[in-house]
């Protein structure tokens, strides 16, 4: 806080009549610490000695202990790259030994003992994941509204997810691998049900709906920010400019939550979408931008098909498609 921001907060104070507790005002600090979490001038970060405490638990025998571990983790999961698809083998089976049980209490959770269910080596595997997307979790940047937010999405078969970030105006034209890009909010979403029946493009919008949602207060500012999608059909369907016809009802009504936002949709090739090398990239507490991690694109291998009944070979599918496994198809191969 500085001296006219502070003489500012006080002034409204005297003219509201609220009073401080002078042994609970600090003033001048390089940072601060409040629910958890470290504000600093560089962003925000989860408190190391919270960070060390989770990371540190020991792999949970009964199911109690597990519900534990997954509660405590969600609170950071705004910071944690990826969050959702990483815990849904420890979602999987924490759901198959409450399932059955007359509460979902910590009490009787205690009683259920994880082997009896399948606790196996994937879910040991799941839970070091687990604590080491801790270790490295995300420091976040302060929202800045004289540089431009850009909205990325992604959706897979089991769980989609999103990021907002933010760049300096002149990096919007650069090429992806040259943008600075400082990241403000991840989110992510676990397809259940009927949702995992979807279509891919439906899997894809939602992704991209479910972002806008979640981080809509990072979202509306003055100026449009940048919507990010590697499926072209999305381009034309959700474009705020000439929005076609749909024939899903489901599109039209997530295309209709869209139109609350101020954006500019963008096509982003596949081979060019550098979603995991952006999710890579901020593997670690300390977020500064003013640091050069870039990494070279990620190729993409053009993918082949091939029928097993005549052993014809399609042509090159192109990466932003991605199709579920046919009957007599052996899918992909490069």
């Amino acid at each position: 806080m500085n001296k006219q921001t502070n003489k500012q907060t006080l002034e409204l104070a005297e003219e509201f009549n609220l009073k401080f507790n002078i042994d609970k005002c600090h003033f001048f600090l390089n940072q601060v610490k409040f629910c958890g979490r470290i504000f600093s001038n560089s962003g925000v970060k989860h408190d190391p000695s919270r960070i060390e405490a989770l990371a540190g638990m020991p792999c949970p025998k009964k199911a109690n202990d597990l519900q534990q571990i997954l509660m405590a983790s969600q609170w950071m999961s705004r910071s944690i790259p990826d969050y959702n698809k990483i815990v849904v083998p420890l979602q999987d089976i924490l759901e198959a030994a409450m399932k059955d049980q007359p509460r979902r209490t910590k009490r009787v959770a205690s009683k259920l003992s994880l082997t009896q269910f399948g606790w196996s080596q994937s879910h040991i595997t799941a839970f070091d994941q687990l604590r080491e997307a801790i270790l490295k979790s995300v420091q976040l940047a302060y929202p800045d509204y004289s540089m431009v937010q850009c909205v990325f999405s992604d959706a897979s078969y089991y769980c989609s997810s999103g990021v907002v970030t933010q760049i300096p105006p002149e990096d919007i034209e650069k090429p992806f691998a040259d943008q600075n890009h400082q990241p403000l909010g991840f989110v992510g979403h676990r397809f259940n049900g009927s949702e995992l029946n979807w279509a891919t493009i439906d899997k894809e919008a939602f992704a991209t709906k479910d972002t806008l949602k979640k981080l809509n207060y990072l979202l509306h500012t003055a100026k449009p920010f940048y919507l990010f999608t590697d499926h072209r059909n999305l381009i034309s369907m959700y474009n705020p400019i000439k929005c076609s016809k749909q024939s899903a009802e489901r599109l039209i009504r997530w295309g209709l939550e869209l139109r609350d936002f101020n954006y500019i949709i963008r096509h982003i090739p596949g081979e060019q979408n550098h979603w995991a090398d952006l999710l890579s990239r901020w593997g670690g507490n300390n977020f500064d931008k003013s640091s050069d991690n870039r990494k070279p694109p990620i190729k993409v291998a053009a993918l082949r098909a091939f029928d097993n009944k005549s052993q014809k070979q399609f042509e090159p599918i192109d990466p932003l498609y991605r199709v579920q496994p046919f009957i007599n198809i052996v899918w992909p191969e490069v």
